[in-house]
């Protein structure tokens, strides 16, 4: 088991939220302000380096669970420790820098908001 911290499609209420049936909801938070959280359509992505909170929540996972979401996320993420504001490191799923440049930024840093 490990925990993950999804931010967008994966979230309660998101259109992909239902792959998350077989995981607990640990917490809603956000990281601290070093990530960017980019538009990719009708789903985000968060990158390394930037100044947002990006908003999100952290589930508990299976291994069996985890291979299904990274199948899911594709090629374009890496799977990556990432730090929250309570200062606890969990992992979640970052879009490759060269990927993200370019991409229009989700200031916020919470992909639900207004959608």
């Amino acid at each position: 088991m490990i925990e993950l911290f999804v931010y967008g499609t994966l979230r309660s209420g998101a259109v992909s939220a239902h792959l998350m049936e077989d995981s607990e909801l640990v917490e809603t938070t956000c990281t601290l302000p070093e990530y960017t959280l980019i538009s990719m359509g009708w789903y985000p992505g968060m990158a390394a380096g930037g100044d947002t909170c990006v908003v999100g929540e952290v589930y508990r996972v299976s291994d069996e669970l985890l291979l299904r979401l990274t199948d899911y996320e594709g090629d374009r993420f890496d799977l990556r420790e990432v730090r929250l504001a309570c200062g606890r490191t969990v992992m979640s799923y970052l879009v490759h820098p060269t990927i993200a440049a370019g991409q229009p930024h989700i200031a916020s840093g919470d992909f639900l908001d207004g959608q």
